[in-house]
């Protein structure tokens, strides 16, 4: 889909991303990772977000950037997402992994009433 892509996935599971030849990645994160970045080809871009639409576009431009892969929150839609869509760049998005079966409650009374419920 492209040879420039920026993963705003953070730095976890970056090592899926290694068995592609021939592309540059833009890798955003909060903080330095504490291990090594496993990829052969990228730049580490250190920066803290909320960002704005006009931001991320800033930065899908001056990157060149071809493709986006980023998580599915579960939340409104970013501005990364709405930048990319504007400038037709394509967007890959990671499902959020399914939960773990169990017990589900509403509110935090509910869990009060779960915990007395217990027998510990």
């Amino acid at each position: 889909m492209g040879e420039r892509v920026f993963l705003s996935i953070g730095t976890k599971n970056l090592e899926a991303f290694t068995k592609l030849a021939g592309i540059w990645f833009l890798v955003r994160a909060v903080e330095q990772p504490s291990t090594p970045i496993p990829l052969e080809n990228f730049e580490l871009l250190l920066e803290r977000g909320p960002f704005d639409e006009t931001h991320e576009k800033t930065l899908l431009v001056s990157s060149q950037i071809d493709v986006l892969v980023s998580k599915n929150s579960g939340g409104k839609m970013a501005p990364k997402l709405t930048a990319a869509q504007a400038l037709g760049i394509p967007i890959i998005m990671i499902e959020q992994p399914i939960p773990p079966t169990g017990e589900v409650v509403e509110s935090v009374g509910d869990v009060l009433e779960w915990i007395k419920g217990r027998n510990y």
